[in-house]
């Protein structure tokens, strides 16, 4: 199966679910909430994305959204996956205060070794 997001039609509306590869509990801090919102913003304002409803729960992501007319909704998609899961794992490494940052770094190097399309960690 491709990890390349397809979506047939750009102008519509889609549902989906991004999990932490794992199901591993991550978004239970503030610090790596606030990076997946970020994240979206970015993508909002950068990219036409348009949130119309979201859930975040601590070890996955529901989201409703579309994108204005001219963007690619699976680049979009693409997008916000691959910068929140640069930026949380960068977070884990330089967080000093982190209880469980060797825990969940291994359980990111765990997951990257079941994927070749990964180099190292697989957060998605």
């Amino acid at each position: 199966m491709s990890n390349r997001y397809k979506f047939i039609y750009h102008e519509e509306v889609y549902f989906t679910t991004s999990t932490v590869a794992g199901w591993t509990d991550v978004f239970t801090r503030e610090i790596y909430k606030t990076i997946l919102l970020d994240s979206i913003r970015h993508c909002q304002q950068s990219q036409g994305l348009k949130i119309h409803a979201w859930v975040l729960m601590t070890n996955h992501l529901h989201t409703i959204y579309s994108c204005n007319e001219g963007h690619d909704l699976g680049l979009t998609g693409h997008n916000i996956k691959s910068f929140i899961a640069m930026k949380l794992i960068d977070a884990v490494i330089n967080h000093s205060k982190q209880s469980r940052k060797e825990y969940l770094l291994h359980s990111f190097v765990r997951e990257g070794k079941k994927s070749s399309s990964n180099f190292k960690h697989k957060f998605w």
